[in-house]
């Protein structure tokens, strides 16, 4: 090996331990390896009718045109406050 010759491997980027490739570190790894979100589910637009008759649009996880509540959720909603 010449002088040349070690210089020109200088540049090339180096092998990784067990791997043939170069290693060659960037920002996909990490994205890879960290998920912020625990579902990917997909929610769709539906439109909740309540026990009055007043309506709310609303994203659901079953795709439904339209989602009503029954009398029995209106007292409940009162104890939680």
């Amino acid at each position: 090996p010449t002088a040349k010759g070690e210089a020109l491997w200088a540049f090339l980027p180096r092998p990784c331990r067990l791997h043939t490739s170069a290693c060659q570190p960037n920002s996909n790894r990490t994205s890879i390896a960290c998920v912020s979100r625990q579902k990917y589910g997909r929610m769709y637009p539906v439109l909740l009718v309540r026990p009055d008759g007043s309506t709310i649009h609303i994203r659901y996880k079953e795709p439904r045109r339209i989602l009503s509540v029954s009398a029995e959720f209106v007292p409940l909603q009162i104890e939680l406050k």
